[in-house]
């Protein structure tokens, strides 16, 4: 080899080299940006996750309250329309041949359609199955064939809505217990 050899091989191996470095530097950098990027996506993921559950439970305790409010508003109006019926029959001695006032009858309807548009929400299918037979037996109580059988609906409305208190009180204890472990 003559001198002339060796310094060509003195400037090319160290530019060889510096490539070679560079080269795995870069793969190096792009595979440790591309890990990086990974894990911000999967936190991002399970923060996405962690956000819709925190929002359906959100959602599902504001149903689940409104819900006790409208049938609170429910069973009253059902109450008022017994009450009417009852005071009507003691003055004619004749069941249902009366028209309930209409205050009465707008509140019927109405808590009937608020209890509907909140249970068809409600993610748990024995609090939605309760409050669907509930809002059956209102209806039966409006349109009791007597006395005897409306005062008979108007005491299983008393058990269910027991019922259907503490299911409901039990549901939002676990949504609660939920969002505290998250």
């Amino acid at each position: 080899m003559s001198a002339s050899d060796t310094n060509i091989l003195d400037v090319v191996i160290p530019i060889v080299t510096l490539f070679i470095g560079l080269a795995f530097g870069m793969l190096s950098d792009y595979l440790k940006d591309k890990r990086l990027l990974e894990r911000e996506r999967e936190i991002r993921d399970i923060q996405f996750r962690q956000d819709s559950k925190i929002r359906f439970n959100q959602f599902q305790r504001e149903n689940l309250i409104s819900l006790q409010e409208a049938i609170g508003k429910l069973i009253r109006a059902t109450g008022k329309g017994h009450h009417e019926d009852t005071i009507a029959f003691k003055m004619s001695g004749e069941w249902k041949k009366n028209v309930l006032s209409e205050e009465v009858d707008i509140g019927f309807l109405n808590s009937q359609n608020l209890v509907s548009m909140h249970y068809v929400r409600l993610h748990n299918s024995e609090i939605r199955e309760i409050s669907k037979s509930l809002k059956r037996l209102c209806s039966e109580v409006a349109l009791a064939e007597s006395e005897r059988v409306g005062m008979k609906n108007m005491m299983e409305i008393s058990r269910i809505v027991e019922d259907l208190e503490e299911r409901i009180g039990f549901e939002l204890r676990r949504i609660d217990n939920i969002e505290a472990s998250l």
